[in-house]
């Protein structure tokens, strides 16, 4: 069935999820990582076979990639239970500054906010295996007898919903702006045009304008990996595994090469 709109002002405010965290220290050393925490690295007796085990099941819960509107249905979203973390400040204005710089890259499936669902709420077809630029990512539907209260437990991601809605709140104020410019310039008589200003508009302001259009098209629609609740098993903190894991391979990595290298 077609998702039904909902308010942003239901719940705590952004403001006050991040009051509630801002007395934490923790810092994000790479804003490429959102808001997830790295995990220990595994130790280096955890055998090859076990890791793979762990990937394996991985594998076998997700279900595939879809959009979602993060914002229009944010109170659909459930966290804490898979990721305890909770709002820190120091993390927002760490990721708002990412996004300035480095833009939103929303669709990357290195960034998509990782939702733990029972697979029969959803509708088939709305989500696809592989991320592809020849064919739309398809927007995830909840099927027409889902329960009306449904919602879409996350295991990460609370840190860029936050930071979107306060991006996306600025992107709408440029826009409007640069509207209120355009038809000022729109309403004068044409004998009165200042020929230079006009010239500036064209050749700056409007592709700005445009520019930015084109970004709020969007609004809060954000890629999602799918994963399957009843094939979880033991993964408990899948925004964990799926992130920091695969660091704490790398970091695996790296020590038995370190230890070969001192016995070789």
């Amino acid at each position: 069935m077609p998702l039904k709109g909902s308010k942003l002002s239901k719940g705590k405010s952004t403001e006050a999820k991040m009051r509630a965290g801002e007395g934490s220290k923790k810092q994000v050393q790479d804003t490429l990582l959102m808001d997830q925490t790295a995990a220990k690295a595994p130790k280096l007796e955890e055998t090859i076979k076990q890791l793979n085990m762990k990937n394996e099941k991985i594998k076998q819960a997700m279900l595939g990639y879809a959009t979602f509107d993060i914002l229009k249905f944010q109170d659909r979203l459930q966290f804490g239970k898979w990721n305890p973390h909770l709002l820190i400040k120091a993390q927002i204005t760490s990721l708002m500054e990412s996004f300035q710089v480095n833009t939103v890259d929303r669709f990357n499936p290195a960034h998509a906010i990782p939702l733990i669902i029972p697979k029969n709420l959803i509708k088939r077809g709305m989500y696809t295996t592989e991320i592809s630029n020849k064919s739309p990512i398809p927007i995830l539907q909840v099927r027409d007898d889902a329960p009306t209260n449904w919602i879409l437990p996350a295991a990460g991601g609370q840190h860029r919903v936050a930071v979107l809605e306060i991006w996306l709140e600025k992107k709408h104020t440029q826009l409007n702006e640069y509207i209120v410019k355009e038809h000022a310039l729109r309403k004068q008589d044409p004998a009165n045009v200042d020929e230079a200003k006009l010239k500036q508009w064209n050749e700056g302001a409007k592709k700005e304008k445009d520019a930015l259009e084109g970004v709020v098209e969007y609004e809060g629609a954000w890629l999602i990996s799918l994963f399957d609740d009843s094939n979880m098993g033991g993964l408990i903190m899948l925004g964990v595994s799926i992130s920091a894991y695969v660091m704490g391979m790398i970091h695996l990595c790296a020590q038995i090469t370190a230890w070969a290298d001192m016995h070789t």
